[in-house]
């Protein structure tokens, strides 16, 4: 019937229906023009033939959000790719399809630091499927390989954000795995640094730390002093999430120099704002606010609200860390205004949950919990799942304080299923703790022993000690069970809470395994 139907076009009917099957879940009239025109199909009738192909039922037109949205049926797609596949052209539009997307992708990376964030999140969603196919073109014609590195970096902050962190580590690994890939190129550079990024998101250091040196490299091959001043960055904070300050801090000053040099103050900004934070983490708070507000001054210089509205959310955590909750209050106050200004909704979330955890210290549970939730929709809201992951925990632990069980399970149980989804064994590492002191109130004193022994083993293999404002309240909790359960018994259960790797932890916490 297909064949029946086709053979009842124009010539330009047939052309542009052939070319449409590039696509993957559907384009934009836009789309179509830039990919589809060329030959004996003019961009000017482009939009004509389209609906002519809508009249006839071959392609679906639907409406996305007061824009039209264009899409094929599965089987006329499939027919479609048997024609272009006949036809000595077809792989010019499956480039061009590649190129448009590559283009889209790229504008998109650098926006998602601005204030157009949730609408390039957006874009990037509804053209995940496109981006997919992109880069499936480009592993299957190996010679092309440096437009797909180009691409799978462009992406790796998005999919970071969006919580593909599988995904994008699985394509960004077939991207440069590819025998031509391994050529030391600016675009293999720039990959690495992007699988760098994801790999330290899932907790997996020391691959990252291996893809990150490799990117630094090719950087210095080049003499591209801007990247390798970048990776050493990012090597800085790598180290930095394992607490290796004297790895981290040589690194960020040599970051910090390479910048100074070559006269980029952004860079020099980033640089001061990453040691700052080295700085709190040492508890060296009058450095961390010098630093922070060095770094301010050059945002402020550059006119980077986004960039004044992150300094004003550490200045507030300095504040938050030294029990001045008022000051801390009026910075996130400040922080989230300017964000929601710019419409980054993810700023807003990030201010929002800071705020809580203010109440949470204060021990204003209601509230906190109030603004928990507010961050944690904007989190589902935006598909961030590492993020919806870390609320649940904070939720929880509020939950655990207003002595709600019921509620505290469900939200450490949601936290953990997504987790283990994304291997987040950070996040991982912190609800297996707040389990465990759920499972201590709820009388099950040797079950919370396994966790935080099973959590001990997870933090040690990734590098990534507690925070030192949460050692209070865990000792507090890990005292109160050693003196019920006897320290002879907690240290032999402790030791087999350790035997656990972080997959059968997590089993056990959610009674889906015994120890």
């Amino acid at each position: 019937m297909i064949d029946w139907s086709f053979d009842l076009l124009e010539p330009t009917q047939k052309a542009l229906m052939c070319r449409l099957c590039v696509f993957m879940g559907g384009w934009t009239l836009e789309a179509a023009e830039a990919v589809c025109a060329g030959g004996d199909v003019e961009a000017s009738e482009v939009l004509d033939q389209l609906t002519a192909l809508v009249d006839k039922s071959l392609v679906i037109a639907e409406d996305h959000g007061g824009s039209t949205r264009y899409r094929l049926l599965e089987s006329v797609r499939q027919y479609s790719r048997e024609r272009l596949a006949s036809n000595p052209e077809g792989g010019l539009y499956r480039r061009r399809h590649r190129d448009y997307f590559l283009r889209l992708a790229e504008d998109a990376n650098i926006k998602l630091l601005g204030p157009e964030q949730a609408a390039c999140l957006t874009a990037l969603d509804i053209e995940h499927d496109n981006l997919r196919q992109a880069i499936s073109h480009c592993l299957e014609e190996p010679a092309e390989n440096q437009p797909g590195l180009r691409l799978g970096a462009a992406l790796s902050r998005f999919w970071l954000t969006r919580g593909h962190l599988t995904e994008g580590r699985e394509r960004l690994g077939a991207l440069l795995s590819i025998e031509p890939a391994k050529e030391w190129t600016r675009p293999r550079a720039d990959a690495l640094v992007g699988a760098g990024l994801l790999a330290r998101a899932h907790g997996d250091y020391e691959i990252a730390r291996k893809e990150c040196e490799e990117s630094l490299q090719i950087y210095k091959e080049f003499g591209d002093r801007a990247g390798i001043a970048h990776c050493l960055m990012r090597l800085a904070n790598i180290a930095q999430d394992q607490s290796d300050y004297d790895i981290a801090i040589p690194l960020l000053e040599e970051s910090l120099a390479i910048y100074r040099d070559i006269g980029d103050r952004q860079g020099v900004a980033n640089g001061l704002n990453n040691l700052g934070l080295i700085a709190q983490d040492q508890s060296d708070y009058y450095r961390a606010c010098r630093l922070y507000e060095e770094s301010l001054a050059i945002y402020e210089e550059l006119g980077n609200s986004r960039f004044i509205a992150n300094c004003l959310t550490n200045l507030g955590n300095v504040a938050n860390s030294r029990g001045d909750y008022d000051t801390a209050r009026s910075l996130y106050e400040s922080s989230r205004t300017r964000y929601r200004e710019l419409g980054d909704k993810w700023g807003i979330s990030a201010s929002t949950n800071n705020l809580g955890i203010v109440a949470h210290r204060l021990g204003d549970y209601d509230c906190a919990g109030l603004l928990y939730r507010e961050s944690l929709a904007i989190k589902r809201q935006f598909g961030d799942r590492l993020g919806i992951s870390l609320g649940l925990i904070n939720l929880g632990s509020v939950a655990l304080r207003q002595c709600d069980h019921v509620s505290a399970r469900s939200f450490l149980r949601e936290s953990l299923h997504i987790g283990r989804e994304l291997v987040d064994r950070s996040g991982i590492a912190e609800c297996l703790e707040e389990f465990a002191t759920l499972n201590a109130r709820e009388n099950e004193a040797v079950k919370a022993v396994h966790l935080w022994g099973a959590s001990e083993r997870l933090r040690e293999e990734i590098g990534s000690p507690m925070a030192p404002s949460d050692r209070e309240s865990y000792d507090r909790e890990v005292a109160a069970v050693l003196e019920s359960v006897g320290k002879p018994r907690f240290a032999e259960e402790w030791a087999r809470g350790r035997v656990m790797d972080w997959r059968h932890a997590v089993d056990y916490a959610l009674g889906q395994a015994g120890l």
